[in-house]
């Protein structure tokens, strides 16, 4: 079950390892696909607002996350 793979509240050292392992994985993307990444799951942002504010069609964004999630998946 994936939801075993994520620390609980008050374990420090599952919550210092996820943070490690989403850090490692944020590196194998570049800056572009960096900021849609940021957007959409940090910031709760739709791919619509997300092309509005980086001024891209949101064809676009949809193509760079879908890059971004592959290269972080190896």
């Amino acid at each position: 079950l994936l939801l075993a793979t994520y620390p609980v509240l008050g374990d420090d050292a599952g919550f210092d390892e996820a943070r490690e392992k989403v850090h490692t994985l944020l590196t194998r993307i570049n800056k572009k696909e960096m900021a849609i990444i940021n957007l959409v799951y940090f910031e709760h942002k739709t791919q619509e607002e997300v092309s509005r504010i980086l001024r891209i069609k949101q064809q676009v964004v949809s193509y760079r996350l879908n890059k971004a999630l592959c290269k972080m998946r190896g």
